[in-house]
């Protein structure tokens, strides 16, 4: 959960932030019919800060501020940072249908 809202902010997400968007994205999920392995059944600090200590390594900490780490141009981290988010691709699977199929017939002709 961690990968997949670091990806959508790119350019950086504070720690708070990111707190409220994984609990948020927990609920969308659970609305979705996942399973949580806790007590409440829905992700919360432990989650992020397991998140955040396993994604060390692909990830930039600027005082409390995440981001891909990205150095010398090399975006190796995006690619591992997407694995780690693939998990979660099938709960939104009718969402990627009807983009995929949007983006198929060219984005402004369909709006």
């Amino acid at each position: 959960m961690v990968a997949s809202i670091v990806l959508l902010y790119r350019k950086g997400i504070s720690e708070v932030e990111l707190s409220q968007k994984i609990e948020w994205l927990g609920m969308i999920i659970s609305e979705r019919g996942a399973n949580f392995g806790n007590d409440v059944g829905l992700p919360g600090q432990n989650t992020m800060k397991l998140g955040l200590e396993h994604l060390a390594g692909y990830l930039d900490n600027h005082s409390g501020i995440y981001e891909p780490l990205v150095a010398d141009g090399d975006y190796k981290n995006y690619i591992m940072l997407t694995y780690y988010r693939n998990p979660i691709n099938q709960f939104f699977f009718n969402e990627s249908i009807v983009l995929a199929s949007i983006h198929s017939f060219g984005l402004e002709s369909e709006w």
